[in-house]
Order: structure tokens, then sequence, then C-alpha cells
């Protein structure tokens, strides 16, 4: 046996040797077979022709270029393919450059970098910098550290450290190690200085730069941090004053609530009001209560939906009223948040609605999350409409919701019904009386 899987595992070994030394045959041959083409046309006619090549010829033909190792190539790759119309070739080209470790090739580069409107071929671009080595691209790659592309600022990083770059400023300090993602190494640098550094952060051009600011002062946390990102909650971009909400919740400070219900507020965008919601959960400050309530009403039906979820977790009996209205609300997915805070709340005044709802809702998903709540209340006086539709719901998940309420409700009158349930296919359903 062991013998039999020695020789397998040398047949898997032999098979992989083989295949890559044909694939590298077949690479070399190419790269010689590009290098008498590039002898027997000159220059101009060969790079004309691997520019006429259809998709994916022309890119992967530009990749092997680097191999010719013919400087004369360096003039024309820059003309006619790193300012190419196709980003792909235009990024393979600055791989090639980069490849080739020619310094002439840092001018056309840094523009690409400063200048191409694809994040791939600026990344390229730092890549290729990186490895030819010139101190004169340090400077614009220290401006990449704030691209608007992650792996943009990533990639410029890397060629910082390759380079040998250190930061002379505490905010390039900050946007070095933010484009790193470096979060350990900000936390434990001064705090003070930290919170200084970022702060001046959330100020920068760049959106990106000022979502991870943000996420940097969420973990440092405190007063100051908390002030800081209160700011950012009038940003002009959607995604930042989103960001915002949700650290302000995660850091749970109370001086928050007047702010984020101001955004819940005034905020155009629905997905900021939402993100404040979701805050003033986590906050649980009763002050959040009659703004929520309004929140019912909202033109958005994704905020209406989260506030009454809102009210529910908060558990204020403040909502009960406004809830049982949002009930009868025309949209299926406000009616059944409605129920479940209802559940979550547990105030009694609650049961005759939603037995209205778990008898009448023409939504499946309503009238289970009426059930639901029903056992979770636990008033008697659910108990006939829960048998019934434990047995008599279209639904089969709301019966088998109606079955687990009653048994939260534990009322005696349920037991028979719930075993009948329980023990045949198809149960007759027996009317039972109303508690007295």
């Amino acid at each position: 046996m062991k013998r039999e899987k020695m020789l397998l595992k040398c047949l898997w070994l032999g098979a992989i040797i083989l295949t890559v030394t044909i694939t590298s045959s077949v690479y070399s041959q190419e790269v010689e077979k590009l290098r008498r083409e590039l002898e027997e046309k000159g220059v101009e006619k060969f790079i004309q022709d691997i520019n006429e090549l259809g998709f994916p010829a022309r890119p992967n033909t530009i990749l092997r270029l680097y191999q010719l190792k013919d400087p004369r190539l360096l003039k024309p790759i820059v003309d006619t393919f790193l300012k190419n119309n196709n980003g792909l070739v235009r990024e393979n080209a600055a791989r090639v450059l980069g490849n080739m470790g020619d310094p002439r090739a840092v001018e056309p580069l840094i523009r690409s970098l400063r200048e191409d409107e694809i994040g791939d071929v600026r990344e390229q671009a730092a890549a290729a910098l990186a490895k030819i080595g010139d101190k004169s691209a340090i400077e614009p790659l220290v401006a990449a550290l704030e691209d608007n592309i992650v792996d943009v600022r990533s990639r410029a990083a890397e060629a910082l450290d390759e380079l040998g770059w250190k930061p002379t400023t505490a905010r390039e300090r900050f946007v070095f190690l933010i484009a790193k993602k470096d979060w350990k190494t900000c936390l434990e640098l001064d705090k003070s200085a930290t919170i200084d550094a970022v702060i001046v952060l959330l100020g920068n051009r760049n959106q990106y730069v000022r979502e991870d600011a943000i996420g940097l002062l969420c973990r440092i946390g405190g007063a100051r941090a908390v002030d800081a990102i209160v700011t950012a909650l009038k940003d002009s971009v959607v995604r930042v004053r989103q960001d915002a909400a949700a650290a302000l919740g995660r850091i749970g400070d109370k001086k928050a609530v007047e702010p984020l219900l101001r955004r819940l507020k005034e905020d155009r965008d629905d997905r900021v009001r939402i993100a404040a919601i979701q805050a003033l959960v986590k906050l649980g400050d009763p002050r959040a209560v009659e703004p929520l309530i309004a929140a019912l009403e909202d033109r958005d039906l994704g905020v209406q939906k989260q506030a009454a979820t809102a009210l529910g977790e908060i558990g204020d009996k403040r909502a009960v009223e406004p809830l049982v209205t949002a009930l009868k609300d025309e949209y299926w997915g406000v009616r059944m948040a409605a129920a479940r805070a209802l559940g979550n709340i547990g105030d009694k005044r609650a049961v005759e609605p939603l037995i209205t709802v778990l008898n009448d809702d023409e939504n499946e998903g309503v009238r289970k999350a009426a059930a639901g709540s029903l056992g979770a209340i636990g008033d008697p006086n659910s108990v006939p409409s829960l048998i019934l539709a434990a047995l008599k719901d279209s639904d089969s998940e709301v019966q088998e919701q109606a079955r687990s309420a009653l048994l939260e409700v534990n009322d005696p009158r349920a037991t028979e019904v719930y075993i009948t349930v329980m023990n045949s296919d198809n149960p007759n359903p027996v009317e039972p009386e109303p508690n007295r």
C-alpha cells in the first residue's frame, strides 16, 4: 500500500514538473519568436503590429516585452501602450516598465500614478516605481497615499516602504498608517497626538481617508473623538455620514444623541436616517422615543420599518399606540416590524390589534409576527385566535408560530388542541370558547 502511494506521489510530482517544463518551454519559444519579429520588422512596425492585435492577445503580448531586454522598446511602450485608450493595455504597460527597471520610465509612470482614471493602472504604476527605485517617485507616492482607491493607497505605502521613506510629520504618519490599515500601530502612538492628527484627516478631500479616520477615532474613543465624529455627521458624502452615525452608536456616548436626532429629522438621505436610528437604539436614550415615533411616518418605507424595529428594541410604552396604528400601514414590511415591536414591548393594549392582524392580514409574514408577539405578551384572550391560526391558517409557518405561541401563553384550553395538531395530519378544528 505504501509503495502504491509513493508511486502515485511520484507520478503526480512528475506531471507537475512536466507541465511547468512544457509551459516554460512554450513561453521561451514565444519570447524568442517576438525577438525575431523585432529584428525582422524593426521597432516601429513591431509595436504597430502588437497594437493591432485583438483581446487578449494584445495585453498578453505586451507583458512579454520586458523579457526582450531591449532598451529601444521603452519609448514606444510609453507612447503607444501607456497612453493607450484601453485600461488593461495601460496597466500591463506599467507592469512591463517596472520590470524593465529603466529610470527613463519614471516620469511617465508618475504621470500615470497622478492622472490615470483607472485605479488598477495607478496601482501598477506605484508598484513599477518601487521596482525602478528612483527617489524622485517619493513625492507622488506620498500624494497617492490619499488616492480614492484602497488598493492604490496600499500599493503606494508598500512602494514607499521599499524606497526607504519615513514620514516626517504627524499627518504624513497617520495617512501612511491608514493606507497600510495598520490600526494597531496607530493606537499604540500617543493618544493625544493621534487624535489631533486623525481629526485633521476628517477634513481630507478624499472621502475614503475620511471614512478611515472615523474608523480610527471610533477605536480610540473618548470625548474628543465623539466631538470630532459628530462634525462628520454633516459631511457632504452620504457614506461618510453613515459611518459617522454608526461609529457614534458603537462608542455609546450619550452626547451623540442630539446630533443623531438632528440627522434623523433633517438628513435628506434615507440611508443616513436609518444609520442614525440604529445608533440611537444602541445608545438607548429615552429622548429618542418621540422622534422615532415621528419616523414611523417618514417618507421612506425603509426608515419607517427601522423606526418600528427600534421602538421595539427600546421598549418604551409610549410607542404602543403609534405602533398599533402602524399595524394598518399599507406596506407589509412596516406592519411586520410593528407587530414584532409590540411583542418586544409586551403591553396588553396590543393584544386585540394583534389578534385582528393574525385573523385578517393578507401577508403571511405579518400574521406570523403577530402570532409570535401574542405568545410573547402571553394574554389568555389571544388563545382562541392562536388555536384557530394553528389549525386553519393557509401558511404552514404561521401555523407553526401559532403553536409555539400557545405553549408560551400556557393556557389549559390550548393543550388538547395542541396535542391534536401534533398527532394528526388532518386535525378537525373546534372553535374554542372565549376565556371567562
